[in-house]
């Protein structure tokens, strides 16, 4: 496998679908589990599934308002849409925080996982390297305040009705 394959490999991983799979993955998890992982992995999915809610809407409203083009604007295979700030890094950045702060023992491979998508949105020519550590920012920032927010007792509550 070449460079430019790997680098287009690596992208998928902070797309909406990647994110969805990993979180229906982690609630699947959950059913098949007992106790104490159970739990834990049912408020992984609940939490994944939230930041991917949330980015999907914050970083859609920052980049309307920026409307900053693309590097590739007007080249062949270009994403559409405004440059600032990165979903993918951003993505990729609250996952791999959420899933760190749920597993630690997996942060040395999650970290260059996230790293490894912003650096190809820039290599892919879809992305500045300041959209991309924006994204990562905004992806760590959504990913602490999903942590520690009470949003499984909320979810809990609704189910309830």
């Amino acid at each position: 496998m070449d460079l430019a394959a790997l680098t287009a490999a690596y992208t998928n991983a902070g797309s909406v679908f990647f994110t969805l799979f990993l979180s229906l993955l982690f609630y699947e998890l959950s059913l098949s589990h007992k106790g104490g992982d159970r739990t834990k992995l049912r408020s992984t999915a609940i939490r994944i599934f939230a930041s991917l809610l949330i980015l999907l809407v914050l970083v859609s409203a920052i980049k309307f308002a920026v409307n900053q083009s693309r590097p590739c604007d007007g080249q062949e295979n270009c994403e559409w849409g405004s440059t600032f700030p990165s979903f993918h890094s951003a993505n990729a950045f609250a996952i791999a925080i959420l899933l760190t702060l749920a597993y630690p023992r997996f942060a040395v491979l999650l970290f260059p996982l996230a790293i490894a998508v912003a650096y190809s949105r820039v290599a892919l020519n879809f992305h500045f390297v300041i959209d991309t550590i924006a994204g990562a920012l905004i992806g760590f920032a959504v990913a602490i305040a999903i942590y520690f927010s009470k949003i499984e007792k909320f979810l809990s509550e609704i189910h309830k009705y």
